[in-house]
């Protein structure tokens, strides 16, 4: 097994236990989370008591849950940076082509009023001049 194959693994338990609709784990953002007797965590078991309402136990599980998130990014990170066959697998650019050509408003937006119509390979041009002087005049 190459770090590859463990990043992807650690790609799946994230979509798996955190991501997903069937997610028993609630990532509430760094250091949002209030936590007794420490500092204050990421994550939250989902069906975990609120502050003030945990049991030692349930205090210590949510401690260790947020070390091993921890460790897992260390290792995710690591896996990612140092092997060269790494590639995030479940973020391709043919995902970001398909939502980008099925979810995406079209150009001119939601209404689909566009007054550029532009060839395949046909680059947009861009004036310059006339873009800067429109950011002084707004004060930018």
């Amino acid at each position: 097994m190459d770090l590859s194959n463990i990043a992807e693994l650690i790609e799946l338990f994230n979509f798996n236990y955190i991501i997903s609709n069937d997610s028993v784990i609630s990532d509430e953002g760094t250091y949002n989370v209030p936590h007794e007797n420490n500092n204050n965590a990421r994550y939250l078991y989902m069906d975990s008591n609120e502050y003030g309402n945990r049991s030692p136990y349930e205090i210590k599980k949510i401690k260790m849950l947020n070390d091993a998130m921890e460790i897992i990014q260390t290792i995710y990170s690591l896996a990612s940076t140092v092997d060269e066959n790494f590639y995030p697998k479940l973020m391709t650019n043919s995902d970001y082509e398909h939502q980008i050509k099925n979810d995406a408003p079209p150009d001119g937006g939601a209404d689909g009023d566009s007054d550029l119509e532009l060839d395949e390979g046909e680059a947009q041009v861009v004036d310059m001049e006339s873009l800067d002087q429109e950011l002084t005049n707004m004060n930018l």
